[in-house]
């Protein structure tokens, strides 16, 4: 279950830091007038964003399944 919470931390902490370095990335190319490369840029920052959002989801159901079965065993 720790290893589940710390796994969850590490992919929010990731997914926090991804978007904010992406989103001036993206910012950057608008303000160039690169506007089909900031698009491509944020589809994968959106695209990314989905998948890390995925993972956090199943580590958040292990984490649920683990603490329910403790008070199916008490």
């Amino acid at each position: 279950m720790f290893l589940f919470i710390l796994i969850m931390t590490m992919l929010i902490l990731g997914l926090v830091l991804g978007v904010y370095t992406m989103n001036e990335i993206v910012l950057s190319e608008f303000k160039k007038n690169r506007t089909q490369q900031a698009y491509i840029y944020l589809y994968a920052t959106m695209f990314g964003a989905v998948i890390i959002v995925t993972a956090i989801a199943y580590c958040f159901q292990n984490i649920m399944i683990e603490f329910s079965n403790l008070f199916y065993r008490s």
